[in-house]
């Protein structure tokens, strides 16, 4: 009787067994697809994560009256970057012409124009509290004008002249013009202007001075 009983817990032992190592297996091998795909996307999330494009904004006061300033405007981040001597001095957030997008063409699309342009003036009494103008339009602004006669031969001529002075280039041809970056405003900007915090343009007329290399991209 005792045999029968062990024989009996024995074979127990061993059903039991078989059926664990069964169902590990089974959990394992028969559905890995589970596991792994968890785990690809957590990393995939994060990865993700990594990846948006966010954009900074700051400033650090540098220690000294940097001897070389110069400012790139990138549109499609809405950021205008301030550099001295090298160094990105701040990222600033900005806004825009009403349909700021691709190059400007003419007066009143609402563009901010692309390419490479100068401060061409500073002013501190505008209803913008301050303004740098930026010698929109440049020489290939002009070029392009002419030939897809917006302006005329002596408008060219005029431009270009002006811009190897580093003056103000003429802001009353059809090109348009006084386009320039200022603190905020609410009036609707056909010029395609770029707008700062009253914070960041202080910031901006500390620093840029008349001459001041500005580019900007899409």
């Amino acid at each position: 009787m005792i045999k029968k009983i062990l024989k009996f817990l024995i074979l127990l032992i061993l059903i039991s067994g078989a059926t664990i190592g069964a169902f590990i297996f089974s959990y394992q091998y028969l559905f890995p697809t589970i596991q792994g795909n968890n785990a690809q996307i957590g990393g995939h999330n994060s990865s993700s994560a990594n990846n948006v494009d966010n954009v900074t904004y700051f400033y650090k006061k540098p220690i000294g009256q940097p001897s070389k300033v110069n400012i790139v405007i990138i549109k499609s981040k809405r950021a205008l970057e301030l550099f001295g001597d090298g160094q990105m001095l701040g990222r600033f957030k900005v806004d825009l012409g009403f349909d700021p997008a691709g190059d400007k063409v003419r007066q009143g699309d609402g563009k901010t124009p692309t390419g490479n342009f100068y401060l061409c003036t500073r002013m501190d009494k505008s209803k913008y509290k301050y303004f740098l103008g930026i010698s929109y339009p440049n020489k290939e602004d002009a070029k392009r004008g002419f030939k897809d006669k917006i302006i005329t031969k002596s408008d060219l001529r005029l431009i270009n002249k002006e811009i190897d002075h580093k003056q103000k280039p003429s802001w009353s041809t059809a090109l348009g013009g006084a386009v320039g970056i200022h603190g905020a405003n609410s009036d609707i900007d056909r010029s395609g202007c770029i707008t700062l915090s009253e914070q960041g343009i202080d910031v901006l007329w500390k620093y840029a001075k008349m001459g001041t290399p500005v580019k900007i991209t899409e």
